[in-house]
């Protein structure tokens, strides 16, 4: 008998929620997204921390490469817009839920959709790190530090053992040990 009652206040709880059909919140769905994306640059610009030129290269990235499809009720261009809104602006599941008029297991799902598609893309929008190497240990010559700039050289010779960080590392330990220098001028 007490389990009865339970099941009959939970579904008690359940009846005071204000449920809204799907037919009634698409119109405003469609209107709040036209409003951010298409009605005005700056607004998209705000929200989203990009134009509209680059959101809509983003979606058609996310779609082709990442492989971010629409679902029954929620279009691929609706969730990106959603992901960027919460990373934008730091903004909590539940602000999101009332500004795009979803569940927080849609806002939620859609995060998840647009993050697992945003780390497909991670090799085409990463740049590669061999270049940031040499390019931080020749700044670090130009600025004086040759002791620093000597070891990242160093550390370009052991992992890539590239011509140009050999001579850089030649140059570097010229100034800094002489008898280094001969040694590494040996190998070249």
């Amino acid at each position: 008998m007490a389990c009865h009652g339970h099941s009959l206040r939970r579904r008690c709880r359940n009846r005071r929620e204000v449920r809204y059909r799907m037919s009634v919140r698409v119109p405003k769905i469609i209107s709040h997204l036209h409003y951010i994306i298409n009605d005005n640059g700056s607004v998209c610009i705000d929200k989203l921390r990009m134009d509209r030129n680059a959101f809509h290269t983003l979606v058609l990235l996310t779609k082709d490469i990442g492989g971010l499809t629409d679902s029954k009720s929620m279009s691929s261009s609706e969730k990106l817009a959603m992901f960027l809104n919460i990373l934008a602006q730091h903004e909590k599941n539940r602000s999101i839920k009332v500004d795009y008029i979803r569940s927080g297991w849609s806002v939620s799902q859609a995060f998840n959709e647009c993050l697992s598609a945003i780390l497909k893309l991670t090799p085409l929008l990463l740049v590669n790190s061999m270049l940031s190497a040499d390019e931080a240990a020749a700044f670090k010559l130009r600025h004086g530090r040759k002791e620093e700039a000597a070891r990242l050289y160093e550390q370009l010779v052991k992992s890539h053992g590239n011509i140009e960080a050999l001579v850089g590392l030649i140059q570097t330990a010229a100034h800094a040990d002489i008898e280094k220098a001969e040694a590494y001028e040996k190998q070249k």
